[in-house]
């Protein structure tokens, strides 16, 4: 019986000297280089001339016909590998069935082939189509029309590969072959917070950076850093999503990089984020209510209508910040007291509009004055949807589509006007930027009445607008005639509470008439 002589108790074990950790990343290094190079070269220069002569002629019978041989597998392969070659987008379903089928049990260097089409082309296999023009004899052996896509059946045959020789374990399988692949290696990058250099290593796909795998899961690191930013917070990926070599690279499903950052960042923020990530959006896909823009077909058109408004609810939380701005320098530049009083209940009526979701849109409309005021001490310097008014320099008007109701809301003793229908589809045309006040005042609703009594149907109220002007408790005139259309708002969110206490006590709360049916 043999003994086994343990080292003593307390006995000090070398540990390896630094170079030879390093001759062993140097022999990982070169193993990886040879391998990507041998992937990148023509394996069989005779063989591949031949099959990419019958291949440009569509004989998919013939090249079938020599799939047994390994040294026309690996060809074949090669050309698909070529990424300016006239035959790389000869892959179909029947050559890689037939390829599987001579081959249950890939050589290692036609599993490097095929894995460098995998990595290479990823998601563009997808888009790939049938090359025979003619169904061969064999194609009913070999594979059914409707299936799986290319890139799904070869991520099936890479995963038998690797799977009988051992060389990736079955998690990494699941995850390289998964639909979602590269979202996926992202995440895990991550998660275990790894250089992307070496967690590429750590996957064993470095060999293929520049490849499209390897690009998406750049992308969607990138993208999670959007994912990660507090919400309305500045940072330098936001700065980098703007540049076009970034925001047109191709992602996913027909979208680009851009597309998939700008509903990132839309659909996190709930309500307005502020004007950094405003301005990200606009400056990438410009004003979403210009409908007849060129980036308007390109960005909004893809990203799709609920981003599309909810982005324009941003603007309008915007734009209502510059009115009020505009009419708190004006209180303050003409020493008007009447402005300055009236100043608080009307930005607690806009803004509580706004807080209860019912503002969809807006529109400004501001005199020269006012614009370059506007466009000097506000933060909102871009132009955007703003008309000009013509004939006063001096005034802005807002317009607010509030769903159920619209309204106009304006500086130096504008009244407030109030619709139960749009006033007119003139005020929100983007192809139209130059208003008169009164075509937005009274002139609006004396061609709105009309339009209204016309088109009025039975219990109906017989006037469709309302002026208020603001004195005394005009919240509550305002409020009155809402409700008496069937249109509840909360009365203690458009007023403070001194003045929804006045309007409790002095005239009640309006009631709301039930809405007749349509």
């Amino acid at each position: 019986m043999i003994s086994l002589r343990l080292p003593p108790i307390g006995l000090q074990l070398e540990s390896w000297p630094a170079h030879t950790y390093e001759a062993w990343d140097a022999l990982q290094h070169e193993a990886r280089q040879l391998r990507q190079s041998a992937v990148a070269g023509p394996p069989t220069p005779i063989e591949t001339e031949e099959l990419r002569r019958l291949l440009r002629h569509t004989e998919i019978d013939t090249v079938i016909g020599l799939m047994s041989s390994r040294r026309y597998a690996r060809a074949l392969v090669g050309l698909w590998c070529e990424t300016d070659g006239d035959c790389c987008d000869s892959i179909s379903p029947t050559l890689l069935t037939a390829l599987h089928k001579a081959h249950p049990f890939p050589s290692p260097l036609l599993t490097q082939l095929l894995e460098a089409v995998y990595f290479d082309r990823f998601d563009e296999l997808d888009e790939l189509g049938l090359i025979e023009e003619d169904i061969s004899a064999h194609e009913h052996d070999c594979v059914e029309l409707a299936g799986p896509s290319i890139r799904a059946r070869l991520a099936g045959i890479l995963a038998t590969a690797w799977g009988n020789s051992g060389y990736r374990d079955e998690t990494t399988i699941e995850v390289l072959t998964a639909e979602d692949s590269p979202r996926r290696v992202a995440s895990d990058i991550r998660a275990r917070d790894l250089a992307p250099a070496t967690a590429l290593a750590t996957w064993d796909i470095d060999a293929y950076d520049g490849g499209r795998f390897v690009r998406l899961v750049r992308q969607y690191l990138f993208l999670e850093r959007l994912r990660a930013l507090k919400i309305g917070a500045d940072d330098d990926v936001l700065v980098e999503i703007r540049q076009p070599e970034v925001r047109d690279a191709p992602h996913v499903r027909g979208q680009t990089l851009g597309h998939a950052a700008l509903a990132i960042l839309i659909d996190r923020a709930d309500t307005y984020p502020g004007s950094v990530w405003r301005d990200v959006v606009l400056d990438i896909a410009s004003d979403p209510r210009m409908t007849a823009s060129a980036s308007h077909q390109r960005w909004w058109s893809v990203l799709g209508d609920h981003r599309r408004d909810k982005v324009i609810g941003w603007l309008a939380a915007a734009e209502l910040s510059v009115f009020l701005e505009v009419l708190t320098h004006f209180a303050q530049q003409d020493s008007d007291d009447t402005m300055r009083r009236l100043l608080p209940p009307r930005k607690q009526f806009l803004e509580g509009l706004l807080q209860l979701g019912v503002v969809r849109r807006s529109r400004l409309f501001l005199g020269d004055e006012v614009r370059l005021y506007v466009s000097r001490h506000t933060p909102a310097t871009r132009t955007w949807d703003w008309a000009r008014l013509d004939d006063d320099k001096r005034r802005a008007l807002l317009y607010l589509d509030c769903g159920d109701f619209h309204l106009i809301e304006g500086s130096h003793n504008t009244k407030l006007w109030l619709y139960l229908a749009h006033p007119g589809e003139a005020i929100t045309d983007p192809r139209r930027h130059s208003f008169m006040y009164r075509a937005l005042t009274r002139a609006l609703a004396d061609r709105f009445q009309l339009a209204w009594q016309s088109k009025a149907a039975a219990g109906e109220t017989s006037t469709g607008f309302r002026d208020v002007v603001h004195k005394g408790l005009w919240q509550g005139s305002a409020l009155e005639f809402l409700a008496d259309a069937g249109i509840r708002v909360d009365p203690q969110a458009v007023l403070n509470a001194s003045d929804y206490q006045d309007l409790r006590q002095k005239r009640g709360l309006p009631v709301v008439r039930a809405r007749r049916a349509a």
